[in-house]
């Protein structure tokens, strides 16, 4: 017998055989071409997700292909002349693909009961589909993966996890960064490093609030329309102005130039979904 092959179930067989790899049932491209170029389309988008995106993809595929078709679109926002790190209208509009075409695989996957429960038939559309999956899923207590919605206190749990890791973070690169000098105190090391790590932490603290500021805004502008976002903001202006008893750095001027400006990057404006007609 070969030093290269071993008898398995009576059949010879490599022994270092080839690692078996997942079919590609889903990538970025074939994405785009179906929700973002409907003239393209050959199939309707809820026949697809259902007949072959759900049976054959695992939510790894999916996320990996959704997010591919973000980066997609935003490079096709810079070949039309958006800077490179605004988000353009096809950013946009594939950002809400992204979220829709997850809700309703994650649905149809792990919360079928849920979802036929309020009528989804092989019949009902993209966008009839659309406002029938979130609700599908808090009703499952799934997110979209499949995974148990987490309770608040596994929120904290893990909101305090990642600010620790954070700060220990912060701390051992202020370490590296931040050498003894020749005869210098201890106490007078530790607390340059201290300094150093506290700046760090506290541009980490800058980043993730800006991050969690644009993941509500693009929350927010799926929900809700111009007029509905008008009165968030201007209820929002009111009580930033109570809170702060005139004391904000901003006024009212500085606040309302930059609300125009959020209003003009897209932030704050709903895009417009493409109509499909359905088979």
């Amino acid at each position: 017998m070969s030093a290269t092959a071993a008898v398995v179930e009576n059949k010879l067989e490599p022994i270092n055989k080839a690692p078996e790899t997942r079919q590609l049932i889903v990538t970025g491209q074939g994405l785009y071409n179906m929700f973002m170029v409907p003239d393209a389309q050959t199939q309707t988008r809820m026949t697809w997700i259902r007949e072959v995106l759900v049976p054959n993809a695992d939510p790894i595929q999916v996320k990996g292909a959704c997010d591919e078709l973000v980066k997609l679109a935003g490079k096709q926002d810079e070949a039309n002349g958006v800077p490179e790190k605004e988000r353009g209208p096809k950013r946009n509009t594939a950002m809400n693909v992204r979220t829709f075409i997850q809700q309703i695989y994650g649905a149809l996957k792990f919360a079928p009961a849920e979802l036929e429960a309020m009528g989804f038939t092989d019949q009902t559309g993209w966008l009839e589909a659309r406002n029938m999956a979130k609700p599908a899923l808090e009703r499952a207590g799934k997110i979209w993966t499949g995974h148990d919605i987490p309770s608040e206190v596994q929120k904290e749990q893990k909101s305090l996890a990642r600010k620790n890791k954070a700060e220990t973070q912060a701390f051992l690169e202020a370490t590296k960064e931040t050498p003894r000098a020749l005869n210098e105190a201890f106490d007078t090391w530790q607390a340059r490093i201290a300094a150093v790590a506290q700046n760090r932490v506290a541009k980490a603290r800058e980043d993730a609030m800006l991050e969690q500021a644009e993941k509500e805004i693009e929350r927010l502008t799926k929900k809700y329309d111009r007029e509905v976002l008008a009165l968030i903001m201007s209820g929002l202006q009111g009580v930033l102005k109570e809170e702060n008893a005139g004391k904000s750095e901003l006024s009212e001027e500085e606040t309302n130039a930059l609300l125009a400006q959020a209003a003009e990057e897209g932030k704050v404006e709903l895009h417009e979904e493409e109509e499909v007609t359905e088979e």
